[in-house]
């Protein structure tokens, strides 16, 4: 809901609406049910959610300019790879 929320604020709601259905359709895309809530951003309690979404898939990175998941990078556990987005073009330039 809240990439819906950004794409709406950014680009209109014919445009969010659009993006959701194709995400919706991807296959490549999962759906991730969390069971176990860490609460570990303090700053912005609702950027939680994908820091819980990428430690339930056990997910390889969490791509994000956002500077309250820095706070991420110090913790010994769990253990949650933060890059940027340049970060992440390079990664993927490089599979």
């Amino acid at each position: 809901m809240e990439y819906e929320e950004i794409i709406t604020r950014k680009l209109g709601r014919k445009v969010a609406e659009s993006v959701m259905k194709v995400l919706d359709n991807l296959y490549n895309v999962e759906y991730i049910i969390k069971y176990f809530f860490w609460e570990l951003i303090k700053a912005d309690y609702d950027d939680n959610k994908f820091v819980d979404c990428s430690i339930a898939c056990n997910a390889n990175y969490l791509a994000t300019n956002d500077n309250h998941f820095n706070v991420l990078k110090d913790l010994d556990f769990p253990t949650i790879n933060i890059v940027n987005l340049d970060e992440l073009t390079l990664i993927l330039k490089d599979i």
